[in-house]
């Protein structure tokens, strides 16, 4: 697997996800819940608590599943 770092994925993803979008989205549910990412994940990781996700936000989710143990 490629190593992305902080910096990469935030430049790669410039538009917030909308949480209450992805609510009504069951596709998209279903793929997350596959992937071990609940609801309830993706809204604790809404630190502002504006109703999106950020790409710095997303990237704190996308973080857990990498292999080397940083925060970058």
């Amino acid at each position: 697997m490629t190593t992305v770092t902080r910096n990469q994925f935030t430049a790669q993803h410039t538009d917030a996800i909308d949480i209450a979008k992805l609510q009504n989205d069951e596709g998209a549910k279903t793929k997350l819940a596959q992937a071990g990412i609940s609801m309830k994940d993706i809204q604790a990781a809404d630190r502002n608590k504006d109703g999106k996700l950020d790409a710095k936000e997303a990237f704190a989710i996308a973080d857990d599943f990498d292999k080397n143990g940083r925060a970058s």
